[in-house]
């Protein structure tokens, strides 16, 4: 049964949603928060069996350039507080997996990302921990990005006080980490904010703009029957701890779908267009 701090809207949950997104892109040939403008190849959901700390939501992805793949992992949380404080077990939870993920063996360093994904969390705080995650990746070495700490660079309490958060919550009972390992882990770190499960969605309006761009000209009235038998085959499939490609997915939902094409396939149909013309 899923959590009901999760529930909201139509019986779907936060988390049904929010995998949903990235199904959605998985269909559409495109790319999704936190990939860094990276494609949708691969979406799984409750690998914690298959040895991944951080188990909600996994994706891999492909960079259209050189075909280099990175990997996402978030826990998928509905409400989320910035502190490490005892009682806070949601974000102590995020920072422990997070770090454990690192240690994976084939963990891509510089590349792969580990975080969560939220529904509900303060703009400060969202915005402090982002900035602070982007001052990590920022600086080559652990002494550059504390030194922004530093007098008169324009750190304040509040970023600080994220530092503080992550390095005592990283390792739970078991110490704090070092600045080496801290840096590590918050230029790996990614908090991503979605806005769901609501009227006025803002999320949800652009995911529906890309499944209108995904389907056949003749079938872009039909976005939202997709959105939500995506939601469908996204709760089913967190039941089931599954692994989705796009050919999968396209055999899970009714027949009657017809698509435009994946947009990275649009050079190489070309192509053939131009191929056939001449033949």
């Amino acid at each position: 049964m899923p959590s009901p701090e999760l529930t909201g809207g139509a019986g779907f949950t936060f988390e049904d949603a929010a995998a949903a997104c990235y199904l959605a892109a998985l269909v559409g040939g495109t790319t999704a928060p936190g990939l860094d403008a990276r494609v949708v190849q691969r979406v799984a959901q409750q690998q914690a069996d298959a040895g991944e700390p951080l188990d909600d939501v996994i994706v891999d992805a492909l960079a259209p350039a050189d075909n280099s793949l990175m990997r996402l992992s978030l826990q998928i949380k509905r409400s989320l507080t910035v502190s490490d404080a005892a009682s806070n077990t949601d974000f102590r939870e995020v920072i422990q997996r997070s770090w454990q993920t690192l240690q994976k063996t084939d963990f891509r360093v510089h590349v792969d990302r580990v975080g969560a994904a939220v529904g509900n969390i303060s703009d400060d705080a969202y915005r402090n921990f982002t900035t602070v995650c982007e001052w990590a990746r920022a600086s080559e070495s652990p002494a550059s990005f504390f030194q922004r700490f530093g007098g008169g660079s324009g750190a304040s309490q509040a970023h600080q006080a994220v530092v503080d958060a992550v390095r005592t919550c990283a390792l739970a009972d078991a110490g704090s980490l070092p600045d080496d390992a801290l840096h590590r882990l918050l230029s790996h770190l990614v908090l991503i904010k979605f806005d769901l499960l609501h009227e006025g969605s803002t999320t949800e309006a652009s995911v529906l703009a890309g499944l209108q761009r995904a389907l056949a000209a003749v079938q872009q009235g039909r976005a939202q029957d997709l959105w939500g038998h995506l939601r469908q085959i996204a709760r089913d499939g967190a039941g089931r701890r599954e692994e989705f490609s796009r050919a999968s997915v396209l055999r899970r939902l009714p027949s009657g779908y017809r698509f435009a094409g994946v947009p990275a396939l649009a050079g190489d149909l070309e192509v053939l267009r131009e191929s056939s013309r001449h033949w």
